[in-house]
């Protein structure tokens, strides 16, 4: 599909350069055109690296593990080597390195590869299962950190690029466009993404960064079985919050306040509170059943997602301004936002009133972890399909 796209953004650039009498200044545009990818890709790929990883497994474990995988290296007759590739990028001139976590947390070898073909052993600083993201750190001169983007200008079929690892092959281009933005907490991407570019970055127009591949989403037109298309990225407002907290801390911490709330659109948009946890920063802050939610650390609360983006870039501790109603007096309080652990309870937000009966029953985090998941069984089942027919 990219192939398409590529085609009818230079059909499209043409039409807008030349005049009505001429096509004879074509050229000229081309060679335009041709010079603003070949500056993007120029500039943006001395900020690309490759990761290169190595885990032993017992001979006995038969998992697939992707595309890679099946190069498997026997090491004797109860241990084989599995070898990886994915996709990294040069966060800062300090030489973190954030790339995709999923193999790189339970790694036992790791190997960056810079642009001019230098390799470095990294350090793992730390990983977020929850979105996909882990930060290494590499210690080496003149690194070329890639620049930071946003996603201000950002729109659903805008231009971008990613560069990776596809199919191991070390900096490769592909082009697209962006199809669906998630409240910008997700973006569906066109752009050929294969395996290997887990971890690739997407750039904009200008060459900056605006958002991380995190899993390959099968195109339903491909003939090949295994190869995937489309891409799905986490923005990256999202992925500088998380990188900064693992720099900070090795860890991400998640902000908790122990309510489970719902839409209400039968007045002016509001959030109403339909349980409160026992002991939660809600419950001490005095927060109620009926309570409803208007403002939530200053900024105006009308759905589940605006609520969520607010939690997601406050962190635990922060004690933040809320404004509801009740029984049609208005009210503030401050809120001592609290810390999500395994022992906090997990389903913090529900729409509607049967909690678990879809995905918008779950916080913005669950749902991307429910999404990366179903897409890496997806992937699995059809790659153990293809070799099995």
């Amino acid at each position: 599909m990219s192939k398409w796209i590529v085609y009818g953004f230079i059909a499209g650039f043409l039409m807008m350069h030349s005049d009505q009498n001429s096509f004879a200044s074509s050229p000229s545009v081309l060679e335009q055109l041709q010079q603003e990818i070949q500056g993007i890709l120029k500039n943006t790929r001395l900020a690309v690296v490759t990761i290169s990883l190595k885990s032993y497994r017992a001979a006995k474990q038969s998992e697939n593990d992707g595309f890679l995988s099946m190069f498997r290296e026997k090491q004797n007759d109860d241990t084989y080597v599995l070898h990886h590739i994915c996709t990294g990028i040069i966060y800062n001139k300090d030489g973190y390195v954030i790339t995709k976590s999923r193999y790189v947390h339970d790694a036992d070898e790791l190997l960056v590869t810079l642009n001019d073909g230098s390799q470095i052993k990294p350090k793992l600083i730390g990983v977020d299962p929850a979105s996909g993201i882990a930060v290494l750190r590499i210690q080496a001169n003149l690194l070329h950190p890639v620049q930071i983007g946003t996603l201000d200008h950002v729109e659903v079929g805008s231009w971008i690029t990613v560069v990776g690892n596809s199919l191991g092959l070390a900096s490769s281009a592909a082009f697209g466009i962006v199809e669906e933005l998630y409240d910008k907490q997700l973006m569906e991407i066109s752009a050929n993404v294969q395996p290997g570019n887990n971890g690739s970055p997407v750039f904009d127009i200008h060459g900056k960064l605006v958002g991380i591949i995190i899993a390959q989403a099968e195109s339903r037109k491909s003939m090949i079985p295994g190869f995937w298309g489309r891409g799905l990225a986490i923005p990256i407002e999202q992925v500088d919050v998380i990188v900064q907290q693992i720099i900070d801390s090795t860890d991400v911490q998640r902000a908790w306040l122990g309510v489970q709330v719902a839409e209400d659109t039968s007045g002016t948009p509001c959030l109403i509170v339909t349980k409160v946890f026992s002991q939660s920063p809600a419950a001490k802050a005095g927060v109620r059943i009926g309570d409803q939610v208007l403002m939530f650390n200053n900024a105006r609360i009308r759905t589940l997602n605006e609520l969520d983006q607010q939690i997601n870039v406050t962190k635990p501790g922060t004690m933040v301004p809320i404004i509801f109603t009740r029984d049609g007096a208005k009210l503030n309080t401050i809120i001592t936002v609290g810390k999500r652990d395994a022992n906090s309870v997990t389903l913090d937000m529900v729409s509607g009133v049967n909690a678990g009966t879809s995905l918008n029953a779950f916080s913005q985090d669950q749902k991307l972890s429910i999404q990366q998941e179903i897409i890496r069984l997806e992937q699995e089942i059809q790659y153990l399909k293809s070799i099995t027919q």
